[in-house]
């Protein structure tokens, strides 16, 4: 009787909401009770939530719901927000839109860094005309585009002051200053004369983020990068967790192919490990000057010389046989085969073996030997890129 007893008032607890929802998967960050979205429409905000998530380190959560438990709404989005564990850091960042169907109201719930960087005025002004239209969906990522913008304002002021021209940026003071000169004129020269920025950055701190996000964040937000599609590459070795990234932009994402990464990246590996910083920095140096121009003028400027070689030595390999014809005789069986000097005595069929030739078959992704993974970035940006620990 007393366990029936204490099974009925936790299922009680739970419909009443005051115990956390144990079990939800909170990496999902898209929780549609109400039906409000489309397959389609759902799956596209969880793929930017997490992206948001993972660039900045915030949390993004969109619920709708038809039943609030008997609760305001205000209290099931507070609720569902931190009973669920929702949140970054000690002070949970991250921000809740609820869309209730019970009500009729939507409502946001914000926590850690959100109440510095949001302004929450805005963001209500951008969802409450699609909401009270009935485009959820549209609402959502107006959500998602003003939380995105603040949160790259905060990155944007970080890197308000770098000179873009010094191209090495050694806060985690790796090299020596002879070292850090020598290197910035290398860098300087391959980005003049190859018209793609080529930059090296150290730290020991990301700002929170990860090193994707970092590297990729330094680029775009300090104006680096060469024409419309700011064409560039960038190195970051984060000394925090002792990983090396390398991002690319605009034609770097072509010149420098997952497959040439992993090249610089394997070149690079041994000296990083023994702290021989200084020379994994010239060794990426070399590499970017090589595949900067490796795949857009080398080989443009040589296929037509080779096409002519080409067709010279072939038409001489050509007439050579044409000439040896002349003067050859021609030959059958009976030249080289004495008169009946030839009987066939027996004739069967005997089984040796089977041979049988297996080859593989690979399917391409996009992102081989001669493609490149992409991803977005926090500004929006296309990158490629790649890295590991050492």
């Amino acid at each position: 009787m007393r366990k029936l007893f204490v099974v009925t008032l936790l299922v009680l607890s739970l419909l009443l909401g005051t115990l956390p929802a144990f079990g939800l998967d909170t990496e999902l960050k898209v929780y549609d009770y109400a039906d409000l979205l489309t397959g389609d429409e759902e799956n596209a905000l969880m793929e930017r939530a997490r992206e948001i998530a993972q660039m900045h380190r915030f949390d993004v959560v969109v619920v709708t719901t038809e039943d609030t438990g008997g609760k305001t709404y205000i209290d099931y989005a507070d609720d569902f927000y931190d009973q669920n564990g929702f949140g970054y850091g000690k002070n949970a960042d991250g921000i809740l839109f609820l869309m209730d169907m019970e009500s009729g109201m939507p409502w946001i719930t914000y926590r850690g860094k959100a109440i510095q960087i949001l302004d929450v005025d805005d963001v209500l002004d951008a969802i409450l005309d699609p909401y009270f239209d009935g485009n959820y969906y549209e609402a959502a990522n107006a959500m998602m585009d003003r939380v995105s913008y603040s949160l790259s304002g905060e990155v944007r002021q970080a890197y308000a002051d770098i000179d873009t021209s010094l191209k090495v940026y050694d806060d985690a003071d790796l090299f020596t200053e002879e070292e850090e000169r020598e290197l910035r004129k290398w860098a300087q020269k391959i980005a003049s004369e190859k018209k793609m920025d080529v930059v090296l950055v150290t730290t020991e701190d990301t700002l929170g983020k990860s090193s994707m996000a970092y590297a990729d964040d330094f680029f775009d937000y300090n104006g680096f990068g060469y024409g419309p599609n700011y064409d560039g590459v960038l190195l970051l070795i984060n000394m925090d967790i002792r990983e090396v990234w390398i991002s690319t932009t605009g034609r770097g994402i072509t010149a420098f192919t997952d497959a040439a990464i992993d090249d610089i990246l394997d070149e690079m590996e041994l000296p990083l490990s023994n702290d021989q910083f200084y020379t994994a920095a010239r060794i990426f140096l070399k590499k970017a000057e090589y595949y900067a121009s490796h795949g857009f003028q080398k080989a443009a400027y040589h296929i037509p010389g080779l096409l002519f070689i080409s067709f010279i030595v072939a038409g001489l390999a050509v007439l050579g046989m044409a000439a040896q014809n002349k003067t050859m005789k021609t030959t059958t069986p009976a030249t080289y085969l004495v008169g009946d000097s030839f009987r066939l005595r027996d004739n069967r069929d005997i089984y040796i073996r089977t041979a049988v030739t297996k080859r593989s078959i690979s399917s391409s992704s996009g992102s081989g030997s001669g493609g490149s993974s992409t991803h977005r970035s926090s500004s929006g940006r296309s990158h490629g890129g790649g890295g590991r620990k050492f």
